[in-house]
């Protein structure tokens, strides 16, 4: 299906995919660390993708930073829950937005409906179903979620 696969992807995609995926989150989290230390009930959600434990071909540059900020995440859990701020990540699976479905549109080897074959509950996710979680997990009723991977992926990484 991806006669190149991960061989194929330069080392600059790799350094930039590292930055928006990884990175990025390392230096918001650390830019408002005494505002979250400041807080009563701090909360920090990383958003992931099921992309790092389903990781494959051309997106194998993707799921690692994503792997990779998965494993920043629960070490931060750690470290900042004496501060009482709390960290967890977010794993959506395919979700309707336009830039995904034209990725899914284009992805090579894969239609419409062989997206649909890997979700047991049978559709793309909404935005919605990614916002549900957060805001559980940023409100009083995640006081007690700390450090945990919660996949919102329609039943995908259960098959």
């Amino acid at each position: 299906m991806f006669p190149e696969g991960t061989a194929s992807i330069p080392d600059e995609e790799w350094q930039d995919v590292f930055a928006l995926n990884l990175f990025s989150a390392v230096r918001v989290t650390n830019a408002v660390l005494s505002a979250l230390r400041a807080s009563k009930a701090a909360s920090v959600v990383n958003i992931s993708s099921t992309a790092a434990t389903l990781p494959f071909g051309p997106t194998a540059h993707y799921g690692a930073a994503k792997a990779a900020l998965d494993a920043y995440s629960r070490t931060l859990a750690v470290d900042l829950a004496a501060s009482g701020i709390r960290v967890n990540v977010v794993t959506p699976g395919p979700i309707a937005t336009p830039s995904a479905d034209e990725l899914r549109k284009n992805f090579p080897g894969i239609s419409a409906d062989d997206w649909l074959e890997y979700l047991p509950l049978g559709r793309i996710g909404a935005p919605q179903d990614i916002a549900e979680v957060v805001a559980l997990l940023v409100s009083a009723r995640g006081a007690w979620l700390t450090g945990v991977t919660y996949r919102v992926d329609g039943g995908m990484t259960a098959r």
